[in-house]
């Protein structure tokens, strides 16, 4: 199995950062999307139990 199968969107999304000097790769809508969506799950968090309040 290939490395980046076994990686997660994380860790290849780290990778593109860091090389993003060779490599065109513009995360800002993603970065702002997941953003919004911390912010609306962060105020549910024990509504959802994710955690014990």
């Amino acid at each position: 199995m290939s490395f980046l199968f076994v990686k997660g969107w994380y860790q290849i999304r780290k990778a593109l950062e860091v090389y993003s000097d060779t490599e065109i790769t513009d995360f800002d809508a993603f970065k702002a999307a997941y953003a919004a969506l911390s912010a609306k799950l962060r105020q549910m968090v024990f509504e959802l139990g994710f955690l014990p309040e």
